[in-house]
This record gives structure tokens, C-alpha cells and sequence, in this order.
């Protein structure tokens, strides 16, 4: 087939199959099936400059020249035909920047870190470009540069400074090892109907508050070390000392004073329990609800202090003051006439 039948035919070509040879894509071969005069035809052959020409569809004088869509081959020179500029500027950048795979290590699963724990900062050596992304592993692109790179879980923060070299089809791996571990510590109130008062901090060594918490547990991650915990509640606080080894939870409890007292209700004597329908709310000195119950008796673990009990029954409300102490078992009994 001679060069002037390829000029005045109308020529569909489709490319099916690339293997491309460690020596690059001159010596690649491609199936290449056309059209002249409503006849297919099929031929095998080698992948030069004037074959990827053709596949562009810019062969010079004929009608597949019209076609300006181009097919994506590396290292072509024809490739990116087709795209807006603004494509071509994005599909530059993309291709001159470095894939980087970071990863954090020595996580335990027993720890129960997740991915949303884990915490990246990437910033350029100007300090002018920084960017967050969170997961144990992270995949992102950078430009070639120098860059402070700092991982934070829970209190844990390490920073670390690399150089990124230029790389297009390598992805540079980056791994911080963590040294860790979980401080988990409950009090002794878990059961108290108030405990989800209760306020902690957790102290370093060197004495400054590096995590706070509510709720009747406290857990946080942080490095390996020695840390105090306290537990307050109202006027009232008391804390342990807590060692957390790498990789391990560092376990303690936080004793609190609380005493337990049992509220009853009565139906117009002291000898005939209250079976109708009751509410009961119970407030502490601040006025605050800790406990309510439609109950007729109740039996609760609570902080030392004063309180109140408020019992509404058959149409009535009754208050009733009492006192908490520590370590004391105390009754209260609410007759409604």
C-alpha cells in the first residue's frame, strides 16, 4: 500500500492492543484495524513516529486528520492532545510532583486507634504551604523540596524533616515510628448515677496538663511515661499515678468518697409503701439534676454533700433535704398524706 492511497482514503483506526518493551515505546507493536472503500482491513505492525502520527489521527492529508482527540502514551510526544490548557497545566503538575506514601508504626490494634486519630501536617520549608491529612496511612503528592512533616496522636506529636527527591513513576515512602501507648483510668464511681460529672486531667512529668476529660472513665493516647491523673468533682479531687509503656495501656483508678442511701415512699404511714405512680428527682446543692426515676424505691451510689429529693404522687409534690457521707449507708423515707 503506497503513501498516495493512504492520502485520499478514509481511514478508521483503532487501536487494540499496546505491549510496550523495556526499550520504550518505539519498539512497541499495535494492531491497527482501517477502512478504505468499505473494505476492513488488519495488519500488525511497529509503533514508530509516523504509526503514532496515524493514531493521533493527525496524518498529514488525510481525513483522520480532522480527528484531533488524542489517546493518553507516555512519553509521546503527541500525547495530551485534545486537553484544554487548563487540563494540560493540571496534567503537568501532577506528572512533576512525587507520590509519597507516609505511614505511622508500632500501633497496636489493641490500643483502638483510628484512622480519624491519626493526624499529619506537611509543610513546606517556606512555612508559607501546609496541608492536613489524617489516616495510620496517607498517600499524597509533593513537589521535590524539603518539608517538616509532623505526626499527632492524641498527645502524641513527632516531627520529623525529609527531602523530597524528583520522582515520576517512584513513590517515595515515608514511616515515623510512634512510641506510645493508652492511658485508660476509672473511678470508683462508675456506677454513680453523678459520675458522668466528673472532670479529669492528666499531668506529664514535669507537671503540665497535657489532656482533659468528663465522664465516670479517661482514656487518651499518649507517649510512653509517667503521667498523674485527677479526678474532681465539686470541691472534691483525688488522682494516681499511671505508667504507660510503649505500645501497652497504662490501667488505673481514681478512688472517690461516696456513700449510698436508699429513698423510699409512703402511703400516709411509715407501713404502707407507696405503689401508685411516682416521679422522683434528685438535686444536688447547685440545683442540678443528677438522678430522676418513677421508681417507688431507690437505692444510689452519690458523692458526699446535701441534696434534695422531690417525690410527686397523686396529685401532690413533697421535697425532702438530706446528707450524703462518705462510706455511710444512709435511708430516706418520704410519706405523702
Amino acid at each position: 500500500m503506497n503513501n498516495g492511497i493512504w492520502k485520499k482514503a478514509y481511514v478508521l483506526i483503532f487501536i487494540t492492543t499496546l505491549l510496550v518493551s523495556i526499550s520504550g515505546i518505539s519498539s512497541a507493536k499495535v494492531n491497527v484495524d482501517y477502512i478504505i472503500n468499505g473494505e476492513r482491513f488488519s495488519k500488525k505492525m511497529r509503533l514508530s513516529t509516523d504509526i503514532a502520527k496515524v493514531s493521533t489521527g493527525i496524518f498529514r492529508g488525510s481525513r483522520a486528520s480532522t480527528n484531533r482527540r488524542a489517546f493518553r502514551v507516555d512519553n509521546s510526544p503527541y500525547a495530551g492532545r485534545g486537553l484544554s490548557k487548563r487540563q494540560r497545566r493540571q496534567a503537568s503538575n501532577k506528572r512533576a510532583k512525587t507520590r509519597v506514601r507516609l505511614s505511622a508504626t508500632n500501633l497496636p490494634s489493641h490500643l483502638g486507634i483510628e484512622n480519624t486519630e491519626v493526624e499529619w501536617l506537611i509543610t513546606s520549608s517556606s512555612g508559607k504551604k501546609s496541608r492536613k491529612v489524617r489516616g495510620k496511612f496517607a498517600n499524597v503528592r509533593l513537589s521535590p523540596g524539603t518539608y517538616s512533616i509532623k505526626l499527632r496522636i492524641g498527645s502524641y506529636k513527632k516531627t520529623t524533616k525529609v527531602t523530597i527527591h524528583k520522582s515520576r513513576n517512584n513513590a517515595q515512602n515515608i514511616s515515623i515510628a510512634t512510641m506510645l501507648g493508652l492511658l485508660n483510668v476509672s473511678s470508683s464511681l462508675n456506677g454513680a448515677k453523678n459520675a458522668k460529672r466528673i472532670r479529669w486531667t492528666a499531668k506529664n512529668s514535669a507537671g503540665k496538663i497535657i489532656a482533659r476529660g468528663k465522664g465516670s472513665k479517661f482514656r487518651h493516647l499518649v507517649p510512653a511515661g509517667r503521667y498523674k491523673v485527677e479526678a474532681h468533682y465539686n470541691e472534691h479531687t483525688h488522682g494516681t499515678s499511671v505508667i504507660v509503656r510503649k505500645g501497652k495501656i497504662g490501667s488505673g483508678m481514681v478512688k472517690l468518697p461516696a456513700g449510698r442511701i436508699k429513698i423510699s415512699a409512703y402511703n400516709k404511714t411509715l407501713h404502707e409503701p407507696m405503689f401508685s405512680t411516682t416521679r422522683w428527682v434528685i438535686y444536688n446543692k447547685q440545683g442540678h439534676s443528677v438522678h430522676q426515676s418513677k421508681k417507688h424505691n431507690l437505692r444510689l451510689t452519690l458523692f458526699p454533700g446535701r441534696y434534695v429529693a422531690k417525690l410527686t404522687a397523686k396529685g401532690k409534690t413533697i421535697k425532702k433535704h438530706f446528707i450524703v457521707s462518705s462510706g455511710r449507708n444512709a435511708e430516706v423515707r418520704v410519706v405523702v398524706r
